[in-house]
């Protein structure tokens, strides 16, 4: 993450999440929303 040196990564912190199953296409979904602290 970041390229060459990376970035510090100080705390990843989930936020939001929600699941389901899509009937049209018969598939189970999972969204994740995620908020990341760093620095550069």
């Amino acid at each position: 993450m970041g390229g060459v040196g990376g970035v510090d990564v100080n705390g990843v912190f989930l936020e939001d999440d929600d699941d389901g199953y899509d009937d049209d296409l018969q598939v189970y979904w999972w969204r994740m929303d995620f908020t990341l602290w760093h620095n550069e």
